[in-house]
C-alpha cells in the first residue's frame, strides 16, 4: 500500500484536472484485469464482487485532486500571478517549491530574512518565479489558467512515517486502491475514485446520483496534532490509529454508523480515534444529501501539515484505516445490516 501511496502522491492532480492520477489508477486496475467504468466528469466506479451478495448497494469513496495553483497574470519583470485551486493558507505558501502540469518548476516568493520590516503575507501579494526575465517569457512558459501543485518528493523520513505531498487524499485512494487490487471484500461493493473535492465536493455529488447508493464510507486523509495546536485541545494524533468522524463542517454520523465502527474496532484491536474539532468538510457530506439520503461514514488517516508542501502520516495509520474499513463491512453484514435496513 505504501507504494501505490508514493505513486499517487508524486502525480500532479489539481482539482479538476486529476488526469495523471487517474490514468496511474486504470493502468493498475487493466494490469489485473478489473473493469471500471469513467464518467464525463473524471470518476472512476469500480465494482468488486465479494465473499457474498447483499440487496443494498454500498459504496467507498475517496478523492483523488489535491489543492493546488493557477496561473492568472505576470508582472513585467516575469513573476506569474496565481490564485488558490482549494484551500491554501498564505502562511505556508513562502519559499515554496511548485510544479505546474506542463512540467515548469518555480518558487513562490518570500521575504528575505534579513529584512527587518515584518510582513503578514496575502495571497494576492504572492507570485510565483519561475526564472522568467521578463513578462513575454513568462507568458510563454506558463499560459493562463495553467494549473499547479506543490514540488514534493516521497520520501521515508522516521520509523513509520512517511512524507509526500497529497495526502489529502491520496490516502484514502491509496487504501482503496489496495482494497481493489489486492483484498478479499465481505460483499460487492462499488469504489469510486471522486474529482475536484477540495473545490466544493462536487464529483462525488454527481457520483452518489449515478449509482443511488444506500450506504457509503468516505476514506480520507485528514489533520492531525501539529506543534502549534494548544495541548489542552483534543485533536487526532499520528500513530494513534485511524480517524472516525462524529461531526464535521458538513455531516453528523448516523448513530447506527458509528456503532457498527465501535464495534469492529473493539472485535479486531484496532485502534482509532474521534474527530471531534467541528472542522473541515468531506465527501460525505454531499454523499449523505443525495437521492433518498444515504447513511455514510467518515474513516480518514491523520496527516500533519495538510495542504501544504509536506505533510506527514504514520504508516500503521494507513494500514489501521484499511483495517477498520473491512472489518465494520464484515460487521454489518453479519448483523444483516441492521439498523441500516
Amino acid at each position: 500500500m505504501i507504494e501505490y501511496l508514493k505513486d499517487l502522491s508524486e502525480l500532479k492532480g489539481p482539482a479538476g484536472k486529476e488526469d495523471e492520477v487517474r490514468e496511474y489508477i486504470k493502468e493498475k486496475l487493466k494490469e489485473k484485469n478489473i473493469e471500471y467504468e469513467e464518467d464525463f466528469f473524471g470518476n472512476i466506479y469500480v465494482y468488486k464482487k465479494g465473499k457474498n451478495e447483499i440487496d443494498l448497494n454500498f459504496g467507498v469513496f475517496a478523492h483523488i485532486d489535491e489543492v493546488g495553483f493557477i496561473v492568472t497574470g505576470y508582472t513585467r519583470e516575469g513573476f506569474v500571478k496565481f490564485k488558490p485551486i482549494g484551500g491554501l493558507e498564505p502562511d505556508v505558501l513562502p519559499g515554496t517549491e511548485v510544479i505546474f502540469l506542463n512540467g515548469i518548476k518555480g518558487v513562490i516568493s518570500s521575504v528575505p530574512p534579513h529584512k527587518e520590516d515584518k510582513k503578514k503575507y496575502k495571497l494576492e501579494d504572492l507570485v510565483i518565479d519561475i526564472g522568467a526575465s521578463g513578462e513575454g517569457e513568462a507568458k510563454e512558459k506558463l499560459p493562463l489558467g495553467t494549473e499547479g501543485v506543490f514540488d514534493t518528493k516521497f520520501e521515508h523520513i522516521g520509523k513509520g512515517v512517511y512524507k509526500g505531498k497529497g495526502f489529502d487524499d491520496r490516502a484514502g485512494s491509496a487504501v482503496i486502491l489496495s482494497i481493489i487490487l489486492d483484498e478479499d471484500i465481505p460483499f460487492n461493493t462499488t469504489f469510486v475514485f471522486t474529482c475536484q473535492e477540495e473545490t466544493g465536493l462536487v464529483g462525488a455529488k454527481i457520483a452518489s446520483k449515478r449509482k443511488n447508493f444506500d450506504v457509503a464510507f468516505i476514506l480520507e486523509g485528514t489533520f492531525a496534532f501539529e506543534p502549534y495546536h494548544p495541548e489542552k485541545e483534543f485533536y487526532p494524533k499520528m500513530g494513534k490509529g485511524p480517524v472516525v468522524t462524529k461531526m464535521d463542517r458538513s455531516l453528523i454520523v448516523d448513530k447506527v454508523m458509528i456503532e457498527y465502527i465501535e464495534k469492529a474496532a473493539e472485535k479486531n484491536n484496532i485502534p482509532f480515534q474521534w474527530k471531534i474539532p467541528v472542522t473541515g468538510a468531506t465527501d460525505g457530506g454531499m454523499v449523505s444529501l443525495t437521492n433518498k439520503g444515504v447513511k455514510t461514514a467518515v474513516i480518514a488517516v491523520p496527516c500533519r501539515y495538510i495542504h501544504s508542501k509536506a505533510s506527514l502520516l504514520y504508516k500503521d495509520d494507513l494500514i489501521n484505516a484499511k483495517k477498520l474499513l473491512l472489518k465494520t463491512m464484515e460487521e454489518m453484514y453479519g448483523e444483516n445490516f441492521k439498523g441500516i435496513v
